[in-house]
């Protein structure tokens, strides 16, 4: 059975924090480092896109994840190893009763991050990154005591804030 066109990523919620990982560094990898949701490209034996960030989540820091509470908007990107397009699905989650125990391969670590430090407007900018290591793209940060979130999982915060905001709740 051939691979699944998408990737899904958990976005975990407990009192006002959100759950975040810093990938691990790995050659090849473009997102090396970096701050994220937990998730993954989808597997042959996942049924939806929920089942993949259940799957991944587990394996990269042993969180078993209930039933999903509903999903951010979706976004193409592209699959830097196949160089193909594939629907990221952001789904959420309520944090089940235990601590996350990254997996070392995968995930250097994980930490909850109070969602009021991540829509802090002073903790806002922008950073120079390297698309491929060559082209200079100028990015939207939000900036950590050790790092920075950017890319697809700022976006990501931006669609969690406007839903929240709109259905009246805070996550």
């Amino acid at each position: 059975m051939s691979r699944p066109r998408w990737a899904a990523v958990a976005v975990v919620l407990r009192d006002g924090d959100v759950l975040l990982v810093r990938r691990s560094a790995r050659p090849g990898d473009p997102w090396s480092g970096d701050w994220a949701f937990p998730g993954g490209f989808g597997h042959a034996e996942d049924r939806d896109p929920p089942a993949t960030a259940r799957r991944e989540t587990e394996e990269e820091v042993g969180l078993r994840l209930g039933p999903d509470r509903g999903r951010l908007p979706a976004r193409w990107i592209v699959d830097p190893w196949r160089r193909r397009p594939v629907r990221l699905v952001p789904v959420l989650f309520r944090a089940p009763r235990q601590e996350p125990h990254p997996d070392p391969a995968e995930v250097a670590e994980a930490r909850w991050v109070p969602l009021s430090v991540l829509e802090d407007p002073t903790r806002r900018g922008h950073q120079w990154r390297l698309v491929r290591g060559v082209l200079p793209w100028r990015a939207d940060v939000r900036r950590l005591d050790d790092g920075a979130v950017w890319g697809l999982t700022g976006r990501m915060l931006d669609d969690l804030a406007r839903v929240s905001e709109r259905a009246g709740i805070t996550p």
